[in-house]
């Protein structure tokens, strides 16, 4: 199981939203890099970055610090954010990024996620499922769609994709909890599929309840804001999902 430590990038910075309200943001640190470096340190495989001046508006202002991290550390980086043509996601997985982080596109253009997948790979496409109670949102978390989380889910196997990133936006940034039942619900709806948790880890029970699904399907979980308020060690997360797995 993979601990993805984030990294939220906005202007540049480093930055935590909360339920994805460019308006609710914490700035934690104008050095991505160092932020990186310090999730590195604890023992991070991989970072998780969203770029969310691409989410929200397409512009590739942090492209910069993407490649700056690639070049300086030995991590693996999943990034999303503003990937809504593949030619967006071939510029960014040519940063020498491993995966690309596929959202609204993918959403409303199945196709898409089926072209993307035959592109680049299936190692190389991770889709994000934004949920907003069961319905599925975009456009940076600002439009709930009436789609249901798990008929995209299963529309996405049907299409070669084989990760996806499940996100329960009412408890992301805030220090709530994962959405256990739902995430359980979605790895035993479409076992076919490596589901990654986001949104709402806070403790280590949290964490070993994820740990618990790893026979399901999840393959790893996102976290953010518990460890830039220091509620969560991520060297401790790292060897309790060692220790399990």
């Amino acid at each position: 199981m993979i601990v993805f430590p984030a990294i939220d990038l906005l202007e540049g910075q480093c930055v935590r939203l909360r339920r994805g309200d460019k308006d609710q943001k914490t700035v934690f640190s104008e050095n991505p890099l160092a932020q990186a470096h310090k999730w590195y340190i604890a023992g991070a495989e991989w970072v998780h970055i969203v770029d969310l001046d691409g989410a929200f508006s397409g512009k590739q202002v942090n492209f910069p610090q993407i490649t700056e991290i690639v070049r300086e550390l030995p991590l693996r980086l999943q990034v999303g954010g503003g990937s809504r043509s593949l030619e967006r996601a071939e510029q960014i997985l040519a940063l020498g990024v491993e995966r690309v982080v596929l959202g609204t596109r993918a959403i409303e253009d199945l196709n898409f996620a089926e072209d993307a997948v035959k592109f680049f790979g299936a190692h190389r496409v991770v889709v994000g499922i934004d949920a907003k109670n069961g319905k599925v949102a975009v456009r940076g978390w600002e439009t709930v769609t009436k789609k249901e989380v798990f008929d995209v889910a299963t529309q996405m196997s049907q299409r070669g994709v084989r990760h996806v990133l499940y996100t329960d936006i009412e408890r992301d940034g805030m220090m709530a909890g994962p959405n256990i039942q739902r995430l359980r619900l979605l790895a035993l709806h479409n076992p076919e599929l490596q589901v990654i948790a986001s949104g709402g880890v806070s403790s280590l029970d949290d964490v070993r309840e994820i740990i618990k699904m790893c026979d399901l399907g999840i393959e790893g979980m996102i976290i953010g804001r518990a460890l830039y308020d220091n509620s969560l060690d991520l060297a401790e997360v790292i060897k309790t999902v060692n220790d399990a797995c």
